[in-house]
């Protein structure tokens, strides 16, 4: 909706789509951080959070030189529609996959993972 920004009732509009857009991050942030924490093994929690943030600043980056990119070549207004859409879509790739249809986390591969993670008692010697 910040394409929209001008005056009257489309300044409200805009500010109410930031406020649900805001909101919706919130919460998609905490779902997606406990749902990552309960399938990754406690071994592998701090390589999975690393791997995660860097991803996520790297689409950052990214997102950011191609908006400049957008923004130089075709227009500010341009690259926040782009922008817009972008975002609108970024709902696909959890809509598509079977997580949202998950109504109970899965244990059985979090503890096959942490089983072979976990070093071999030393034999016994007789």
């Amino acid at each position: 909706m910040i394409p929209l920004i001008d005056r009257g009732p489309w300044l409200v509009l805009a500010g109410l789509g930031w406020f649900l857009a805001t909101a919706k991050m919130g919460m998609d942030n905490v779902l997606g951080v406990s749902l990552r924490q309960r399938l990754t093994p406690d071994a592998l929690l701090g390589r999975m959070n690393a791997t995660f943030r860097c991803l996520l600043t790297g689409a950052s980056a990214i997102g950011a030189v191609a908006a400049a990119l957008i923004g130089q070549y075709a227009g500010v207004h341009t690259a926040m529609w782009v922008g817009g859409v972008c975002l609108s879509l970024g709902f696909l790739p959890v809509y598509c996959s079977p997580v949202r249809t998950l109504r109970v986390l899965p244990e059985g591969p979090t503890l096959l993972v942490a089983a072979a993670l976990r070093p071999e008692a030393p034999a016994a010697k007789g």
